[in-house]
């Protein structure tokens, strides 16, 4: 099984290869100064491929808090969105008949919550 490296000479910092069987106390001669060298002990330093970790399992859950008065035309935009939504949902058969058990209901009350929540806020602030 051969064995392959590279490897620096100290005395004119010249790259050299080895190739061969041997693991420990590879005497070899630099290309360059043509010095006899032990090269196992001057072998390059490996690049180390860095390979990116699969962050899939390893995000942070965020939960995500409304900001407390911090207003702003990000706010007016946030009404308009959850007026696009629930009229969108607004005329649904689980909705109109109120069953408390639908996704569909669920989502119109929570987002005509929010919705008045920040109408309220735009109105105080005047």
């Amino acid at each position: 099984m051969d064995i392959m490296f590279f490897w620096i000479c100290p005395g004119c910092t010249h790259e050299n290869y080895y190739s061969g069987s041997k693991t420990t106390n590879v005497v070899v001669t630099c290309l360059g100064c043509k010095s006899v060298i032990k090269a196992s002990s001057h072998r390059k330093p490996e690049k180390k491929i860095i390979v990116p970790r699969d962050t899939t399992e390893s995000q942070p859950k965020t939960t995500n808090k409304l900001p407390t008065v911090k207003m702003n035309g990000m706010v007016q935009s946030l009404i308009i969105a959850l007026n696009y939504a629930i009229n969108t949902i607004k005329n649904k058969e689980e909705v109109m008949a109120k069953k408390e058990d639908s996704t569909w209901y669920a989502h119109y009350k929570s987002w005509t919550r929010i919705r008045e929540y920040f109408v309220k806020l735009e109105e105080e602030k005047g």
